[in-house]
């Protein structure tokens, strides 16, 4: 009966005649108007902020009143609150729940991003009771607002100015963050999150469909709106293509955890399938547990261009500091022990000499003893009665309480780490191994010392 009544059309020619094809076509017919009308349904970045294209790259870069205002309480009134201040993002995410975002590469944060990746490194925190950083908003605290900090994930390694001289304005320098000179990290609490996409244009990932969205929850939602997290690490942009951020041993992460795209069929006047992009239910979350971090994410998608340069991992600043100082002709100083000797037998009372490349500061008593001389076989040690400096304090002079074994080999230790007299972040950390130290070498008269010279006999 169906065939009678439909003679000889077939689903596939119908569907033929409405896309205006062929029936061999019809499969990439449908995948060509499905771009076309999620490209068509694509909210144009710049319709986020509505504040212009100078407004957007100075937010990105850490400037403008979103990120210079800072959440006040006067006189029980309260003063640049963010929520108000920045109620837009509230309501894009809730009047553009399920459009799919462009992502805007014409601002020069986001120009060059073939690595594939977009991080934000935020130092500040300007919303009071939110969901992260130290900012209380109390006219009674000192700080208050003024100079809080958001949770700390990462340590800040250097920015090198020259890759993102629009940012900085300049075209060449380099900011280098390690310890100031109490010895606690010079940056401060800084916090860096970012995500990931695929290389593959054809057979792109919901990461890199979506990223302009990916952009619009990491950088407005969850840090600016969520968290009130500002401002950006000085050399580099606060949200910009890893190309252009600085290196860091690590940042947190968002990936798109599942999309949901309906599109709406209808046919024209013309008797002409169309397709609309009615809705892109987007659901985000951290990255799981295997890629957790930024690095790791990245690594997922493109395993050839590792980011291990910007992303260095815990413990590796100071060789990512001195792989790029020594670009500019600049070597680390560094603070050793070039040996150690004791006085030459039948001396009394015995000592020890340890000699550094360069001058200490003072070394005391303190809560304990700042060496130990001991015979590592069976660690027997030493006692020390008295420590001072020497030879303008290249040198310590260790005075024991009791001779050394002629028989027995002894190494000398620190027990208190030790500091560079003129640049005290400089230092050598206390040997927490027995099986490390530094061997003792046994002087004789065969030779005087006479501050850095050593006379020997003929």
């Amino acid at each position: 009966e169906n065939s009678d009544r439909c003679g000889s059309s077939t689903p596939e020619s119908e569907l033929a005649i409405l896309l205006d094809t062929s029936e061999d076509a019809i499969e990439s017919t449908l995948e060509n108007l499905c771009a076309s009308a999620f490209q068509e349904g694509i909210l144009d970045f710049r319709k986020i902020t509505k504040r212009g294209d100078a407004f957007d790259r100075e937010f990105f870069h850490g400037g403008s009143d979103w990120n210079d205002q800072y959440e006040l309480l006067q006189h029980d009134e309260l003063h640049h609150v963010l929520k108000e201040d920045a109620r837009r993002i509230l309501l894009e995410s809730e009047m553009y729940p399920g459009r799919p975002m462009s992502f805007p590469s014409y601002l020069p944060s986001f120009d060059n991003c073939d690595m594939g990746a977009v991080m934000c490194c935020h130092v500040a925190d300007r919303q009071a009771d939110d969901l992260g950083g130290f900012c209380n908003g109390d006219e009674n605290d000192a700080a208050g607002c003024a100079d809080a900090e958001p949770l700390d994930n990462t340590d800040v390694c250097l920015a090198s100015m020259a890759d993102s001289p629009v940012a900085n304005r300049v075209a060449n320098g380099l900011a280098v963050y390690h310890l100031n000179e109490e010895g606690t990290a010079a940056e401060g609490s800084v916090n860096c999150h970012g995500f990931a996409w695929d290389a593959d244009e054809e057979n792109e990932s919901l990461d890199r469909r979506y990223r302009g969205n990916l952009l619009f929850d990491v950088a407005f939602k969850q840090s600016l709106y969520d968290k009130g997290y500002v401002k950006n690490v000085p050399g580099a942009p606060m949200c910009g293509c890893i190309e252009q951020m600085p290196t860091v041993t690590r940042a947190d992460c968002t990936m798109i955890e599942s999309v949901t795209e309906t599109y709406e069929l209808y046919i024209t006047d013309a008797n002409i399938l169309e397709l609309n992009l009615i809705d892109a239910d987007v659901q985000y979350s951290p990255c799981g547990p295997k890629d957790g971090d930024l690095a790791s994410r990245h690594s997922k998608f493109n395993a050839e261009r590792a980011i291990d340069e910007k992303l260095v991992g815990e413990g590796n600043c100071l060789d990512a500091i001195d792989t790029s100082m020594l670009e500019y002709g600049y070597k680390r100083s560094v603070l050793e022990i070039g040996e150690a000797l004791f006085t030459p037998e039948g001396l009394s009372p015995a000592r020890v000499l340890i000699s550094f490349n360069v001058a200490v500061a003072d070394i005391g008593s303190g809560d304990g003893p700042a060496f130990k001389v001991y015979d590592p076989k069976d660690l027997t040690e030493i006692p020390i009665k008295s420590i001072a400096m020497k030879q303008g304090n290249t040198a310590v002079e260790l005075t024991l309480s009791s001779a050394p074994n002629a028989d027995a080999f002894y190494r000398v230790s620190n027990l208190v780490t030790l500091h560079k007299r003129i640049a005290p972040m400089v230092t050598i950390e206390p040997d927490g191994d027995d099986s490390a130290g530094y061997d003792i070498v046994q002087s004789s008269w065969d030779h005087l010392q006479v501050g850095n010279w050593r006379l020997g006999r003929t």
